[in-house]
């Protein structure tokens, strides 16, 4: 056997046969290409065993857990990638989606898929807790076969969960599963449909999740190790040290993003020295809900043939193996991994929803460092030892709130040595002019970037500043390639200095705006970059982008916001008078953590208002120092318990074009506003071309 294994769970309700988020294939679908694609690139790393396990209930209300290899494979629990890679179930014609590199234009490819895993779906949802006894059973063998050198690896994939039912206890079981490098290690995802829930990815601490299912789904979730928070940031996602393995509400891309744990967990497996012996394992098992029925059914065995995991354990302890169904509740593993009897929580590290996570997960390695009782010390994953794949880190003191420092808590103003406030234009020696015949103005895009954070000494808040410069610069690129010279643009920066007084910048110098077509010539420096999006088979494709860079400054603390709204009203009023043709009024995007001083906005706000000055949309986008949950253009102030969102979601003008986009773009309805939170705003673009048609 191989030194390391990997099991995919995947739930098998019908639920799965709804539309994948804004994809128009279903969950099952998605799931199986993305499994699919995933088990085609395990090709010329270190063999891994693999199984592929579903679960349902049937038409007779009968429970179904069971391998779902087929082909050659069909029966077997256990594959080697060395074996499986060579035999698929059969292989397709797809289409590929790729970027021509001459012409820089998306091109489609017809290309061979080959196929080892087809997705289907039973008449009803079964209990997670018997699957992951089945895991943990066929896991429990594993592990005393193979020599390992990580511990195994568990990929659930969800679909609506059951607010009668508990993931967190019910993956109790596998605290069963231990090996000398640890419990196995466990990663959930939740795939999307057509709801409006923001997604969440790798969080980091239950303080800052919703209540409900994405907190249960927290504990079901082990921690990251270095090696995949470094993959994940190789991949456009952002995970902070601490991070679990959970993605919630994820659509496609997240999906593909996430699999890339996979290819890390492969990867850190010992090269393979000489070629696996072929051995068989367990065949399909199915299980009924009637207690009294045989657990258990398996063709006879042949000398040759392994016996099955359960009947072979049986067999080896001289006693009955207990049915799935037997009660084998969490509080008697508890008492076999002796942690029935945990001393209570402390009131500081009490999870937010005042609930304790089930002692289990505390011994299975589940739990963040921050929420462990005392005198507890987990024994799972992340413990000292030759070839961990985990990791722990003590999270960051939690305040309240998620995402914003309250005004009246704010750090000492403490400024670090060698710190220089500065805000510059990059120059690019360059005049630009604008073109003779303009086209009529789509609309003109103020965007106010707010340097202001919170401590000049904090991480995270600089961390979030870097992020806001980022997108920024993004925005700017984006507004030139969308814009074919129907856009305006004007970039504010604002920031309160060394002398306490608030300075406001203009990126681009003297001129109050500039059209879209010749920002990319102003720019004091262009930066190319490639986002990746799904290819249609399972895999990325990556399209090149550009940002541009006007201005270098630095992060400052809090400043009042008054005088870059009156510098933003000034050049709005320049470009009303200026622009005799123009289709739409005028965005103002505030990039914002929300750390500028409060208790001004609503008069710096009111110089929107000024005599003079055309109606504007006045939108936020809000990157947050502290770990928050996404939100697109929320309707409603429930997304969020931080009263200085709400603040800011109170004085965010409706989003132009929600009534239009409403059961289109995923995220808006009719009383969407235009706000983000942790989120890229590209709907923006989607909505003045959707205006602009009219």
């Amino acid at each position: 056997m191989n030194k390391g294994c990997i099991v995919f769970l995947i739930d098998e309700s019908p639920s799965m046969l709804q539309r994948f988020g804004d994809a128009t294939r279903s969950r099952m679908e998605g799931i199986a290409t993305t499994l699919n694609s995933t088990l085609r690139q395990m090709e010329g790393k270190p063999s891994v065993d693999v199984a592929i396990l579903g679960y349902r209930l049937n038409a007779q209300g009968g429970g179904e857990i069971a391998s779902r290899w087929g082909g050659a494979f069909a029966g077997r629990v256990w594959v080697s990638s060395s074996e499986f890679l060579s035999q698929p179930l059969r292989v397709e014609k797809r289409t590929r989606h790729a970027v021509d590199p001459i012409t820089r234009m998306m091109t489609t490819q017809a290309v061979d898929f080959p196929v080892w895993f087809e997705g289907g779906v039973g008449a009803a949802a079964l209990s997670a807790k018997v699957a992951f006894e089945y895991v943990a059973d066929a896991l429990c063998d594993w592990v005393s076969r193979a020599p390992m050198a990580q511990p195994p690896m568990v990929v659930s994939f969800l679909a609506d969960l059951n607010p009668s039912e508990s993931v967190a206890e019910a993956v109790v079981p596998l605290g069963r599963v231990a090996t000398p490098f640890g419990y196995p290690l466990l990663l959930q995802f939740h795939a999307a449909n057509l709801s409006t829930v923001p997604v969440v990815k790798y969080p980091a601490s239950v303080q800052f999740l919703p209540f409900g299912p994405v907190q249960d789904l927290f504990y079901a979730c082990s921690p990251l190790s270095p090696a995949m928070i470094q993959t994940l940031r190789e991949n456009q996602e952002t995970p902070v040290e601490g991070a679990k393995g959970l993605v919630y509400n994820g659509k496609m891309i997240e999906l593909v993003r996430f699999m890339n744990l996979v290819k890390c967990y492969q990867n850190t497996l010992p090269p393979d020295q000489v070629a696996p012996t072929p051995y068989s394992a367990a065949p399909s098992t199915s299980y009924t809900n009637n207690p009294s029925a045989t657990s258990a059914t398996s063709a006879p065995v042949s000398p040759q043939v392994l016996t099955p995991f359960s009947i072979r354990r049986a067999e080896e302890d001289g006693e009955p193996f207990p049915s799935l169904l037997s009660n084998n509740t969490t509080e008697e593993i508890d008492k076999e991994l002796a942690m029935d009897k945990i001393p209570p929580l402390s009131r500081n590290n009490a999870p937010t929803s005042g609930e304790m996570p089930p002692s289990g997960l505390v011994s299975l390695g589940l739990v963040p460092p921050g929420l462990v009782p005392p005198g507890v010390t987990p024994p799972g994953i992340g413990q000292p030892g030759a070839g961990q794949l985990g990791s722990e880190t003590e999270p960051e003191e939690s305040t309240e709130g998620a995402g914003l420092a309250s005004q009246e808590n704010r750090r000492e103003e403490i400024i670090p040595d060698g710190f220089e406030f500065h805000c510059e234009i990059v120059e690019k020696g360059k005049s630009v002019s604008e073109p003779e015949n303009l086209l009529p103005r789509a609309t003109l895009f103020v965007v106010i970037l707010d340097r202001s954070a919170s401590d000049l000494t904090y991480r995270p808040a600089l961390d979030a500043w870097a992020k806001r410069l980022d997108k920024t610069r993004f925005m700017l690129g984006e507004i030139a390639r969308r814009g074919r010279g129907r856009y305006d643009a004007a970039e504010l920066l604002y920031g309160k200095e060394r002398s306490g007084e608030t300075s406001v910048v203009n990126a681009f110098g003297e001129l109050p705006f500039i059209s879209d077509d010749c920002l990319g010539s102003l720019a004091g420096k262009v930066e190319p970059f490639a986002i990746q999006v799904p290819n249609g088979i399972g895999g990325l494709v990556a399209l090149p982008r550009k940002k541009l860079v006007f201005t270098n400054a630095t992060p400052t603390y809090a400043a009042d916001p008054t005088p870059v709204f009156e510098k933003a009203a000034e050049i709005i009023r320049l470009w009303d008078e200026k622009r005799e043709q123009k289709l739409l009024p005028p965005v103002i995007l505030h990039v914002t953590a929300g750390e500028f001083r409060h208790e001004s906005y609503d008069e710096a706000i009111a110089h929107l208002a000024d005599s003079g000055v055309p109606t504007i949309w006045l939108h936020h986008w809000i990157f947050t120092e502290r770990p928050h949950v996404g939100a697109c253009c929320p309707g409603e102030m429930s997304f969020t318990t931080n009263e200085q969102i709400q603040f800011l979601w109170e004085r965010t003008d409706p989003l132009p074009g929600r009534e239009k986009l409403a059961g289109i773009r995923p995220g808006v309805h009719e009383e969407s506003r235009g706000m983000m939170v942790n989120m890229d705003f590209d709907i923006l673009f989607e909505v003045i071309d959707t205006l602009g048609k009219k």
